[in-house]
């Protein structure tokens, strides 16, 4: 009986390997609900040792860049950026939160979980700095001025308000609400956070 030769495994190109150990990454993220990340568990995903992983990221906080600035892509994708700047303050906020919605019930709330542990395990890189400045600035400038609410009051707003579609988006993806509802709910509860900030006869 013939002996079969062994067929060696095709070697993956450094960009879908690099994939691989943002998706790996992520889904820790997503698993745990915090940080640190287990480079070791990641390896062991993958087949493989940790240098591999090291081979493609300095250390783990080189990782989560590439986790979170992904994250911000696919944002940026869904129009999230465009939304921020274009309309009235309503607009904006309705529209925001609502691509915000469709992100983290397709991809998980791993802006939330990462953003949570600033600054105390994690330095955010300044391209994530600048983009959530500028999303949220844009936001609140909105409502300062057609609210005339002081600047610290309308970012504590924002805040707030980003709050509905991340557990909107975790009741989706438990199967306890349908996105349609999600979506209405969110919108209902984003206008009544604003109307109740303004001035009579405005």
């Amino acid at each position: 009986m013939e002996q079969q030769e062994a067929v060696p495994q095709k070697r993956k190109r450094s960009g879908d390997r690099i994939s691989e150990i943002v998706d790996l990454a992520e889904a820790q993220i997503l698993a745990t609900g915090t940080l640190p990340l287990s480079i070791q568990a990641i390896a062991d995903a993958m087949g493989s040792s940790r240098a591999l992983v090291y081979a493609y990221f300095s250390d783990q906080n080189a990782l989560i860049d590439a986790v979170l600035l992904r994250a911000i892509e696919r944002l940026d994708e869904a129009g999230f950026t465009v939304a921020c700047r274009t309309g009235d303050a309503a607009g904006r906020l309705v529209a925001a939160t609502s691509i915000y919605l469709d992100h983290v019930v397709e991809h998980g709330p791993v802006l939330h979980y990462i953003g949570r542990e600033v600054p105390r395990t994690v330095t955010l890189p300044e391209a994530v700095r600048s983009y959530r400045a500028t999303t949220i600035h844009s936001l609140a400038g909105a409502l300062k001025r057609e609210l005339s609410l002081p600047p610290r009051e309308a970012l504590i707003m924002v805040e707030l308000l980003g709050a509905i579609p991340e557990e909107l988006a975790r009741l989706v993806r438990r199967g306890e609400l349908s996105c349609e509802d999600a979506h209405a709910t969110n919108r209902r509860l984003v206008l009544a956070g604003i109307d109740s900030l303004r001035p009579t006869g405005l």
